[in-house]
């Protein structure tokens, strides 16, 4: 969708249903390519995963989801037992700091697991989703995001139909790519 122009010169972008998963662009370029400068956020649910503020390079960010992208099917949410939501964010949180403490959960022994396929924010998006916690795992017939926010103490977790990450994710790359190949 878009662009639709928020202010003289700001332009908005969105890749799939905001009450659902979607990608928002702002950048001043009505016509923006992956080496331009905008913001970019990730709405879950009708919530704003992100920091619409920052402004970096749309290819930064652009790398990132393609490479959670190609991840499909490489991050079950069997890893994580029956955890709920604040319970598998800890350990999430706990594996990414790579720290030497010991685990949260004394059955936690697997030292091959790499969460890196699970971010959905990571320091490689880029300012957008930093100080953000937020991963994607998946079962048979879905995806789950489980996410706080800067700050929060409280954490969300949504349900999505299996393969509406790849969905928003694809169709934000085409557009971002339409001329000059990939970002």
């Amino acid at each position: 969708m878009g662009p639709w122009e928020v202010q003289p010169g700001l332009f908005r972008f969105l890749f799939g249903d905001r009450w659902e998963y979607a990608i928002e662009v702002e950048a001043s370029d009505p016509d923006p390519l992956p080496a331009s400068w905008g913001s970019l956020w990730l709405w879950v649910e009708g919530e704003i995963i992100g920091n619409p503020q920052a402004d970096e390079q749309l290819g930064i960010v652009a790398d990132w989801l393609r490479y959670l992208a190609s991840m499909a099917g490489k991050r079950p949410a069997s890893v994580f037992h029956d955890l709920d939501a604040t319970s598998r964010l800890s350990l999430f949180e706990w594996w990414s700091s790579q720290s030497k403490s010991d685990p949260p959960y004394e059955w936690w022994s697997n030292p091959d697991f790499d969460a890196t396929n699970y971010f959905l924010s990571h320091i490689q998006a880029g300012p957008a989703l930093d100080h953000w916690w937020a991963m994607l795992m998946e079962t048979e017939d879905a995806e789950i995001v489980t996410w706080r926010a800067p700050g929060s103490t409280a954490v969300r977790d949504a349900c999505l139909p299996k393969g509406t990450y790849n969905d928003v994710v694809s169709a934000f790359l085409h557009w971002l790519n339409r001329k000059n190949g990939p970002a």
